[in-house]
């Protein structure tokens, strides 16, 4: 294998090991949050991570966090069940 060959292989895996634990981060981070409905007094059907489940809950339209799903499949995606 040629030596440039050897270093783009390098380079290429550093690239992806350091974008990968970035996505694993973020994960973890976002599914780790407490659910926060938020301050205001809308009702809108969401989905967040209960440390063991996605549960459904009621956002109130404004704050909360971004521990918080449109969909339970994309709760599930996110932050496994």
């Amino acid at each position: 294998m040629s030596m440039r060959l050897s270093l783009l292989l390098v380079l290429s895996f550093t690239v992806f090991i350091f974008s990968w634990s970035g996505y694993v981060d973020a994960r973890e981070d976002r599914c780790l949050q407490e659910i926060d409905p938020g301050m205001c007094m809308a009702l809108i059907w969401s989905y967040g991570w209960d440390g063991e489940r996605c549960v459904k809950f009621g956002y109130g339209g404004c704050g909360g966090n971004s521990n918080r799903f449109d969909t339970r499949e994309e709760c599930i995606m996110a932050c496994g069940n």
